[in-house]
């Protein structure tokens, strides 16, 4: 009999066991299933970590309202954040930088969030006018970024010359910047193409548009690790209706006295003006030493004209992101993407 008593004891233990094992078995899978739905992972011990966001996954995240991520009005395939409160915060060499867009090639067109410093687009006399005959003042730098093949032209081709010469702002960024980022930020990064031509002020004839600026810039292209945001960066990224090109910036005032294109997160750096790769045409007149930069003062912030070899102009260095990485975080200031491997 004690023995009959013992056995049913020793099953009626291994049944509770057994129910035991079933329940944690059911709360495992249904908290793996909450991780599933969320952006969390089930790891094979049981722990919940996030899970990776993919570019495909940030596309997913597109808006067509408030501020965020829309797609881009003028390129196929390619996505831009828009507004002033945009989760586009990524950790990258350590820094915060903030997203420009997705390119049609997934790669992602990254700023860093806060200038480096002061320096000229192009230190004076640095390209001579016998190599550079587009260059006619020399004395005030010259506003091509790169050499290019052939002569380089404004949109409207009233003039042209040879830039054989690298502006000085291109060589600081690929040698001593470049040689600045830690060797993981150098995995990060892929050579991309830069488009540097010259975006026109329309200040005679008006009847400017984001497409003629986008067409001025993509006139010519540089092939590169480091460089510079486009004007039409900076007028993308806006959300007012009224800026519609960098002639309506130059010509208008908003209801805050100030240019219709500054409400966006690319104006957050204030009382600093930052260069752009662009060179800045001028309908009325000729000039090569003029170069578009962002400028942000008590909300008074648009787009200006600069001689290139101006010493107080800063620098927000752009590079690409290669299109296969994986993200973790918010996007936001305090919890910005991380890439992870």
């Amino acid at each position: 009999m004690r023995k009959q008593r013992i056995g049913r004891r020793q099953r009626k233990k291994q049944k509770t066991l057994i129910i035991f094992s079933m329940i944690d078995i059911v709360c495992l899978f249904s908290a793996g299933y909450a991780a599933f739905s969320s952006n969390f992972l089930v790891s094979g011990k049981g722990t919940i970590v996030e899970k990776p966001i993919t570019i495909e996954d940030l596309k997913d995240k597109k808006v067509d309202s408030d501020d965020g991520l829309y797609i881009d009005p003028t390129e196929e395939g390619r996505y831009v954040y828009r507004g002033k409160k945009t989760d586009n915060y990524i950790s990258f060499n350590n820094e915060l930088w903030r997203i420009i867009g997705i390119e049609s090639d997934d790669s992602l067109k990254i700023i860093r969030n806060e200038v480096v410093k002061n320096k000229e687009f192009d230190v004076a006399n640095h390209r001579s006018t016998a190599k550079n005959t587009y260059c006619l003042t020399p004395d005030r730098g010259c506003n091509v970024f790169s050499q290019v093949s052939g002569n380089f032209m404004p949109p409207d081709k009233k003039y042209s010359g040879t830039v054989t010469e690298d502006s000085s702002i291109k060589e600081y960024l690929n040698s001593t910047y470049l040689d600045s980022l830690n060797e993981e930020a150098g995995n990060q990064m892929v050579s991309h193409s830069f488009n540097i031509g010259a975006v026109e002020f329309l200040n005679q004839t008006g009847g400017d548009t984001l497409e003629k600026n986008t067409m001025g810039e993509k006139m010519y292209t540089w092939n590169g690790l480091v460089g510079l945001a486009n004007v039409s960066d900076i007028i993308k990224a806006s959300k007012n209706e009224a800026c519609k090109s960098v002639t309506d910036d130059r010509s208008q005032s908003a209801d805050n006295n100030g240019k219709v294109c500054n409400d966006s997160y690319l104006f957050n750096v204030t009382n600093t003006t930052w260069w752009t790769i662009n060179a800045a045409a001028t309908e009325s007149e000729q000039t090569t030493h003029s170069v578009w930069g962002v400028y942000d003062f008590s909300n008074n912030g648009g787009l200006g004209r600069y001689y290139g070899n101006l010493t107080t102009l800063s620098v927000r260095p752009v590079v690409y992101l290669n299109s296969n990485i994986k993200l973790t975080g918010k996007g936001t200031e305090s919890k910005p993407y991380l890439i992870v491997k």
